[in-house]
């Protein structure tokens, strides 16, 4: 029976708290004996009249309710689970490592997003699309790399899709956790595509080559010109991984880069501008066997992307890598403990206008 706890619960070890309802009940006994005792120091015992038949089934009520609601709270956290559900993880499918460009000239404000009126929040927008559209599919583990100067992985190949929904959603240029800005006399400022190419790269398995696409999200923006994204491209193709490239922002006229809450990014007097460099994008999808969708002012349509260009290709089978899933059902044990307790201070309430001292 004890090995079978944690296929019966998913933290087995709260069931420990279950040691310390006796001690509780006991502490209780304890202190309501010792206020009866204090109470008849200073009253007359006739004020205590004997306790009627009546009164007991009310204090049997009270303590088994509450008991059994502390019990069935104790056992919500536990997390009882039975009964096996189908884990996407079981279905055939591919590994997708989303790379998004997160540097600055990200929050133009040439296209608007639902969660941030910039590139970036459009950006945002399709990824969430991405991650239903891959979750109704099931099988695909999804990660997510960021990069400017430097890169970061902020999810790891993962079929936890609301990991990869909660890793994306507070993504900005301007955290300091991130460390993806230049480090002083080791790395240039710029949007280093050649560095998140090769840090997505090494974020896939090993054991599924031939099952790999990056799916890499930016505007082409690297003021520094020096084709630093060439190295990516090789690393991609040596390991057989196609690269998928969407461009964002307005490809014509450029933008302001927003800097601080009302100021513009301003180089030598003048306010930095940036556009859709579609170039470079149509580069890297090409020489990877990949394609580029040139999203630009419009929605991005990664669902349909996923659909029509990732979701064909072969699939690898992983049924004998993963551990069966189970139901979770710690809801109906905590709405069992909030109707006990909720009904023993309704009849606490109830009972107390007919209380006596001598029930203290």
């Amino acid at each position: 029976m004890i090995n079978n706890l944690p296929h019966l619960f998913a933290n087995p070890r709260a069931l420990w708290l279950l040691v310390a309802l006796p001690i509780l009940g006991f502490l209780g006994a304890w202190a309501r004996k010792r206020r009866r005792r204090a109470l008849a120091q200073w009253e007359s015992r006739t004020y205590f009249p004997p306790i009627s038949p009546a009164q007991f089934p009310w204090r049997i009520l009270n303590n088994v309710g509450v008991s059994a609601g502390l019990i069935l709270l104790i056992l919500s956290i536990a997390g009882p689970q039975w009964g096996q559900e189908l884990d996407p993880a079981l279905v055939p499918g591919r590994d997708l490592v989303v790379l998004l460009d997160l540097s600055r000239s990200m929050l133009a404000q040439d296209v608007l997003g639902k969660t941030s009126p910039n590139r970036l929040g459009r950006a945002r927008d399709g990824l969430l699309e991405l991650a239903d559209s891959v979750q109704r599919t099931g099988g695909y583990r999804l990660a997510l790399v960021v990069f400017a100067a430097r890169a970061t992985v902020v999810c790891p190949l993962t079929h936890d899709y609301d990991h990869f929904r909660e890793a994306l959603l507070p993504l900005e240029p301007d955290d300091p956790f991130l460390e993806i800005g230049p480090e002083p006399g080791i790395s240039v400022s710029g949007t280093r595509m050649g560095v998140g190419l090769r840090l997505a790269v090494s974020v896939h398995d090993t054991r599924y080559r031939g099952f790999q696409d990056i799916l890499m999200i930016s505007d082409g923006d690297d003021p520094t010109h020096d084709d630093e994204w060439r190295q990516g491209v090789a690393a991609a193709k040596k390991d057989g991984m196609v690269v998928h490239t969407v461009g964002i922002g307005d490809p014509e006229r450029a933008s302001p880069i927003p800097l601080g809450t009302e100021g513009k990014m301003v180089f030598q007097g003048v306010v930095v501008g940036t556009k859709l460099e579609e170039k470079i994008l149509e580069e890297i999808a090409n020489q990877t066997g990949g394609t580029y969708t040139p999203a630009r002012l419009k929605t991005l349509p990664l669902g349909q992307l996923f659909q029509e260009r990732i979701e064909p290709r072969p699939k690898k089978e992983n049924q004998q890598q993963f551990l069966p899933v189970y139901q979770q059902h710690s809801a109906w044990f905590f709405a069992g403990s909030l109707l006990l307790l909720s009904l023993e201070m309704a009849f606490t309430d109830f009972a107390r206008g007919r209380r006596t001292l001598s029930d203290l």
